[in-house]
């Protein structure tokens, strides 16, 4: 039997296991199922701790100087692409900046997945708490008074993404939203997000017996960050409890935001209906 002939995958990544997310979850993933389809794989990472590598995860420490953090991150990337036949970077910024500049000493082309807009989110981040009116991630895309900070991630993050070879989204909208960074939307390619299958052997009502749930709940899910939108998820409530009495709002995960929304859910007084659980594992969200 003929040797299976392996493809050398580098990813570039701003979150890795065990930080958590949607991102460090999907390369944590990459790594572990690609090698059973004939993948070598190598991950370059920010991360809290560092690690010497001998697992092809390189770790760049995140609690040091900016510009010092990003050489060695670029450094990294540019070592290892050597190795890499494909290099797939999973932001426009962060990783993606840093990568593209690899690429381009190394005369390589590189994939990029975006899911978000980047700059929209820090914008978002910014005006957290402020008394600053909303916009949308589309209204976002034509408004012109922003900082010198956001036009610079605008910047970044559309120079990164016009100079890869293809760009994977999760989702039509997001689509629509990146081919207005003047690019090729032939390029860009919607590969829905997806969730293992699990079996579970109780009924739902011996689930919600169990979980304590009770009438008719609303379910979300994230990192606890600003340009979720939870604050706004609690804010209509009040509102929605007029109609639905019995309604309840469940909010996993955890973040930066966690303090002011709870926080938020006493001042909107629906302590009795919005219930924040923390982090939980995968197993027990589904």
């Amino acid at each position: 039997m003929a040797d299976v002939i392996r493809k050398n995958l580098l990813i570039t990544t701003g979150i890795y296991p065990p930080d958590i997310g949607g991102p460090a979850t999907y390369a944590g993933k990459l790594k572990d199922e690609l090698p059973k389809h004939g993948y070598s794989v190598k991950v370059v990472t920010f991360s809290d701790d560092l690690s010497d590598g001998n697992d092809g995860v390189i770790r760049i420490l995140r609690r040091q100087n900016f510009l010092i953090r990003y050489f060695k991150y670029l450094k990294a990337v540019l070592k290892h692409s050597g190795w890499a036949e494909i290099i797939y970077t999973q932001g426009p910024v962060c990783e993606g900046f840093p990568t593209m500049l690899a690429c381009f000493l190394r005369r390589k082309k590189y994939f990029l997945k975006i899911v978000g807009d980047y700059a929209w989110e820090q914008y978002q981040n910014k005006n957290a708490g402020k008394d600053v009116e909303f916009v949308s991630p589309d209204d976002f895309q034509d408004k012109r008074d922003l900082d010198f900070k956001t036009r610079t991630l605008q910047w970044a993050e559309r120079v990164v993404t016009r100079g890869a070879d293809k760009v994977i989204v999760p989702s039509a909208y997001l689509k629509n939203i990146v081919a207005r960074w003047s690019i090729d939307d032939r390029k860009v390619l919607v590969v829905y997000n997806s969730v293992p299958q699990q079996e579970i052997l109780a009924s739902r009502e011996e689930l919600r017996k169990e979980l304590g749930v009770e009438g008719k709940a609303i379910l979300s899910v994230g990192r606890l960050v600003p340009w979720k939108g939870f604050d706004r998820l609690i804010g209509i409530m009040k509102d929605l409890k007029e109609f639905e009495p019995d309604v309840k709002l469940y909010i996993v995960g955890q973040g930066s935001e966690s303090a002011r929304l709870e926080n938020l859910i006493k001042e909107n007084e629906v302590s009795d209906c919005v219930f924040m659980t923390g982090a939980l594992g995968r197993q027990e969200v589904l």
